[in-house]
């Protein structure tokens, strides 16, 4: 089969000589982002449009091909660090979004007009990004050390538990298709696992080294038990191995050298069959670890 066109060295080097795209309006976009862009396809075409979240307390939408604003909430407050969960809000087969805000806030936002479908109070501020447990159901943790589940379509409480300590890394929903659990890891360098939808206890890891967890985890069937696991890197620059069934320790933790907020992402680097993990460091570096 043929590389795909655009694909490989040469690709990338046509790539990395041109801007792929400008935002047409710039007076528009006049806001600091950190939180990380999301792809849902609004126009109707076959390319994929950009939605950010910004620290005005806004979300832009931006058209895939040339960068120009397709449309701005206008309900939404808070310095946005949360990344926006894309999933069907109103079931129109369409996808939309949802969002937490350091404001205390829940959104569910319409991914083609940028209109607030529902808004929730929660305890407080939302740092943590949405996810999904399934398609009528989203999780959230806050800093207040509460954990929420929502329903998709109209934002509702429909389960909460009270955890340990602030949370900002976003929760984890491990074997979602068969007995589903869920995890969320604090700042206070513990993780507690619940399962869905229930939020019943089912175990608890604290780090020895008490260091706090932001990153969000990574997940996948490590030691191939036939439940997922967690990857998951510490501030003190430690990388962590987490069974999901019990929450033992699967190898000692690796310690980096250096403060480690980056969520670890996992891919076969090295072409050997096994899944790496490769992560950034506060350090500069940027590291794979087989």
């Amino acid at each position: 089969m043929g590389r795909r066109r655009g694909t490989g060295p040469e690709g990338l080097r046509r790539i990395g000589r041109q801007p792929l795209s400008v935002v047409h309006n710039p007076q528009d976009f006049d806001a600091v982002v950190t939180s990380t862009p999301v792809l849902l396809r609004i126009n109707g075409d076959d390319t994929s449009d950009v939605v950010v979240a910004a620290q005005n307390g806004k979300l832009y939408a931006l058209d895939g091909n040339r960068g120009f604003l397709i449309w701005k909430s206008k309900e939404t407050s808070g310095k946005f660090f949360s990344t926006p969960l894309v999933t069907d809000v109103n079931k129109d087969r369409t996808a939309d979004l949802i969002i937490g805000s350091p404001d205390r806030r829940v959104y569910g936002i319409d991914g083609a007009t940028g209109q607030k479908i529902w808004e929730t109070a929660v305890d407080g501020a939302v740092d943590s990004s949405p996810v999904l447990l399934n398609p009528a159901v989203a999780v959230v943790a806050d800093e207040s050390g509460t954990l929420y589940e929502l329903s998709v379509t109209a934002g509702s409480i429909l389960a909460r538990t009270s955890l340990e300590a602030a949370v900002i890394s976003s929760p984890a929903v491990l074997n979602r298709d068969d007995a589903p659990r869920i995890v969320a890891a604090m700042k206070n360098g513990a993780i507690l696992a619940f399962s869905a939808p229930d939020l019943k206890p089912l175990w608890r890891y604290e780090s020895r080294y008490q260091d706090p967890f932001v990153a969000s985890p990574a997940v996948c069937d490590l030691n191939r038990d036939r439940c997922e696991d967690i990857v998951i890197t510490s501030r003190s620059g430690y990388c962590h191995l987490i069974s999901g069934r019990d929450g033992r320790d699967l190898a000692e933790p690796v310690f980096t050298g250096n403060s480690l907020s980056s969520s670890p992402a996992l891919a076969d680097v090295n072409h050997d069959r096994f899944l790496d993990i490769v992560f950034g460091s506060e350090n500069g570096h940027v590291l794979a670890s087989p």
